[in-house]
Order: C-alpha cells, then structure tokens, then sequence
C-alpha cells in the first residue's frame, strides 16, 4: 500500500519535529549518562524507520533529516553508537547528504508553517466515547516496549548511504 505524496511529505515533517524535540532533550542531558544514549537510540529507529517509509514517496523533506540520518551513521558502529552523537552538528547545508540518493527531495524544501503541520492528538482532541461497533481498527500502542528489539541502526545502511539508481 502507498502512501500519498503529501502524507509522506506530512509525516517526514512530524518525524523532524518529534526528532528535534528528542535532540534538544538528548543536549541537555549530561555526558555518560545513560539516557543520553538511549534517547540517540530512539532517534536513530525513528530517522532510519521513518525515511525508509515515506522518502521514497515523498516529494519534499527537510535536509536536517538527511543531515541527521548522516550524524547517525557516523557516530555508529556495528549497529550501536560508540557514543552519544553531535546533534548541533547537523544543519540545512550539510554538504555531506549532496550524494544521497533522496537529496533532489530537499533542495526546494520550504518548511510548513505552524499551522500546516499535522496535530499530534492531545487529550482534548481524543474521543472520551468507545465506538459501538466492532469493525473499528484496532492499533497496538506505540510504546519503546512494543519496539522490536533491534540494533538502532539496523536500518540506516537503507537511507544513509547512498544509492545508484538507474538511469
């Protein structure tokens, strides 16, 4: 099933904004602190997962998530980080994403304003009533426990590096 331009293009800018609230928090962390790694950890699944989903489709996104996906692959090894990434490294200009097969994506990219990105579900927003019948979807929670428990990069030689395409 495909997902639509402007839902890959929605979900990759939700994707950068969850991310970039994880770095700020993974920032403020102190160095050797254990939670400083595992926040980088749920950075890297969400990056490598989320291009690898909708970059594809997508037709712009923002180079930070390119510039991103860059500082993860170079501060891992082996699927692990050795350790905890440079996370103000990444910027708009990164020259290092200029070979990645998705870049073309991101030369035109305008970030969407305030309004235009998708509302996270707040807790006035969610319905207080349980549906009568039984043919709603039923969705697992999306909880770090319901993650597979993978390598984080396991996914990122898939959007990090960069690939020839035919011609």
């Amino acid at each position: 099933m495909s997902v639509p331009p402007e839902a890959a293009n929605d979900a990759l800018n939700v994707t950068l904004a969850i991310v970039q609230s994880l770095m700020k928090r993974c920032i403020k962390v102190k160095e050797g602190n254990p939670k400083a790694l595992k926040l980088s950890d749920e950075i890297a699944r969400r990056v490598a997962r989320d291009l690898k989903l909708y970059a594809g489709t997508a037709t712009s996104f923002s180079p930070l998530l390119l510039s991103c996906a860059t500082i993860i692959r170079q501060y891992s090894r082996g699927s692990a980080f050795q350790s905890v990434p440079d996370w103000t490294s990444i910027t708009d200009d990164d020259p290092r994403i200029k070979d990645h097969p998705q870049f073309q994506k991101t030369v035109d990219y305008h970030p969407p304003s305030v309004l235009d990105v998708p509302a996270i579900a707040t807790s006035s927003t969610i319905p207080t009533t349980i549906p009568t019948t039984t043919s709603a979807l039923i969705v697992p929670p999306f909880t770090p426990s319901a993650l597979p428990s993978l390598p984080s990069c396991t996914d990122l030689d898939l959007v990090a590096k960069p690939v020839v395409e035919p011609k």
